[in-house]
């Protein structure tokens, strides 16, 4: 039979002494101090089945209650260690974006300012062509040749009047050739009709 000891050992390893409710003041011992030895009252959720008799050094049998509640099966331990190392790595990735987010909203913020910056260029740019566009137009100057519009306008007129004098001048000849050729015709029908 087991002794109050080992059975109180037993019932500690295998966990059932959270069960019970064993403590309680006994008589005092023979030295007159008191001390607190576990009175074991049985709960009504404990298995029943309990073997006094034998003579092993067990000395109680008690049935399995839940023991896959106690136990975790090694495939779902590696499924844990699995999805841990799955989300550590999730969230150094996540972390990895926030930091390329933050960088681009910073690459962002300086191609405002440039583009900014670019805009007021631009502006000034325009206009300072408008005003020397006025310049141009005042001075008479064709843009893009860089030359005199009056003067080219002046030139072209002139050679217009010196084509059109030159026409008229070749119109002239032609006329007085055509009247030279008919009279010139006619003395020679003349000539050929008397002989």
């Amino acid at each position: 039979m087991l002794s109050r000891k080992t059975f109180r050992a037993h019932i500690f390893r295998k966990g059932i002494y959270n069960n019970l409710a064993c403590f309680s003041a006994s008589k005092p011992m023979d030295n007159g101090k008191k001390t607190f030895v576990p009175k074991l009252e049985l709960n009504k959720e404990l298995p029943v089945l309990f073997n006094f008799a034998s003579k092993s050094q067990n000395g109680a049998v008690f049935k399995a209650q839940n023991t896959a509640a106690n136990q975790r099966p090694a495939a779902r331990l590696k499924l844990e260690a699995e999805l841990r190392d799955k989300n550590q790595l999730l969230e150094a990735a996540n972390h990895q974006l926030i930091e390329n987010l933050s960088e681009a909203k910073e690459n962002i913020g300086e191609l405002l300012e440039k583009n900014t910056k670019l805009e007021g260029n631009s502006n000034e740019l325009q206009k300072q062509l408008e005003t020397c566009m006025l310049y141009l137009e005042t001075s008479n100057i064709d843009p893009v040749s860089g030359g005199r519009i009056l003067e080219s306008a002046q030139q072209n007129e002139e050679q217009r009047k010196e084509t059109m004098s030159l026409v008229q001048d070749l119109k002239n000849e032609l006329e007085q050739f055509s009247r030279n050729a008919a009279i010139q015709r006619a003395q020679l029908q003349v000539n050929g009709h008397t002989e």
